[in-house]
Order: structure tokens, then sequence, then C-alpha cells
């Protein structure tokens, strides 16, 4: 996997926009980011 580096103030969805060119790549963000993923309680 690539990596990226997330300049300032940049969120979730900026960079889901930048690197698939839609919202949408925020959830194939979350499923490779396990840190990303909320936890359950």
């Amino acid at each position: 996997m690539a990596q990226y580096k997330v300049q300032g103030g940049q969120n979730i969805w900026d960079i889901a926009i930048q690197l698939y060119g839609s919202i949408e790549g925020a959830f194939d963000l979350f499923m490779s980011n396990p840190m990303w993923r909320p936890e359950k309680y």
C-alpha cells in the first residue's frame, strides 16, 4: 500500500477525494487503516 502524507487541515474526506476522486474512497481508507476504525463498545 502506498503512503500518503497528510497536510495540515486535511480531513478524511479531503484525502479520499484526492486519492480516489470521490467521497466513496473514504470507506476504502477506513477499511485499509484499522487505526481509523471506530471502536465497538
